[in-house]
């Protein structure tokens, strides 16, 4: 029983499993993921939304796509992304 509470909870959480600043990789990654019925979350570091802490903000700065999925789909997720032809 404690088993199946814990594994429920284990597979909810999400990890890191491609991240990349170039949107064309970042959409093709996603689009792969999605053909192939996993679901996945993506976080933006936008460094132009922060102060540069000289009283301006930091423009021209490179956003970076991070691509999470399910932990229980990771050997999965991995498999599409770096073995798929």
């Amino acid at each position: 029983m404690l088993r199946k509470v814990l594994n429920f909870f284990y597979n909810r959480r999400w990890e890191l499993i491609f991240s990349t600043q170039d949107m064309q990789k970042y959409f093709s990654i996603r689009g792969k993921l999605m053909n192939n019925g996993i679901p996945s979350r993506t976080d933006f570091i936008d460094p132009s939304r922060k102060s540069s802490g000289r009283g301006g903000y930091a423009h021209n700065l490179i956003v970076t796509y991070n691509i999470y999925v399910r932990v229980n789909v990771i050997h999965r997720a991995n498999e599409i992304i770096f073995h798929d032809k």
